[in-house]
């Protein structure tokens, strides 16, 4: 069984989160019951967008969790790069926030974009593409709609190349 910690900001209504927990959630239908252990690690307690057949804890919690780690946000990412326990640390790259105007400080994107311990995930391809331009860095894998099927095809990809 696979072990997928999924770090976001909360757990409050927004297109990330749901895509998330309705993904999260099919791994514990009647079909999938014990291919995956999904625990999501959250900054703020707050109410959940939808129904959860997950675990959820604070991402406190994540800093001696075992298995594979998705950030999800900087600041997420930004957390991971310090937990010495996860096996692989993966960015999957959900808004592209230096865009934002309140977002200006680029030294603190360049710290996450460009760290070697992260393997950074797109959205789509045209995100893909704005990342390596701006950032200088590969991305990956595209990974659409918080599939964490591909995710977990990436991990394997990835272990199988020793990478």
């Amino acid at each position: 069984m696979i072990k997928i910690g999924v770090l976001l900001k909360d757990l409050m209504l927004s297109q990330c989160n749901y895509e998330f927990i309705t993904q999260a959630n099919k791994f514990y239908s009647p079909k999938h019951t014990g291919e995956a252990d999904i625990i999501a690690f959250y900054e703020s307690l707050s109410i959940h967008c939808t129904q959860l057949f997950f675990a959820c804890m604070n991402i406190k919690e994540a800093w001696s969790y075992n298995g594979m780690v998705v950030a999800t946000s900087l600041n997420t990412a930004k957390r991971l790069i310090t937990f010495p326990t996860p096996k692989n640390k993966l960015f999957y790259i959900y808004d592209l926030e230096w865009m934002l105007p309140t977002h200006r400080e680029f030294s603190k994107f360049a710290e996450v974009y460009t760290n070697n311990e992260l393997v950074l995930l797109a959205r789509s391809d045209k995100h893909a593409k704005l990342i390596e331009e701006a950032w200088g860095t590969k991305v990956y894998d595209v990974i659409e709609n918080f599939n964490l099927r591909g995710i977990i095809n990436v991990v394997e990809r990835m272990a199988s190349r020793t990478i």
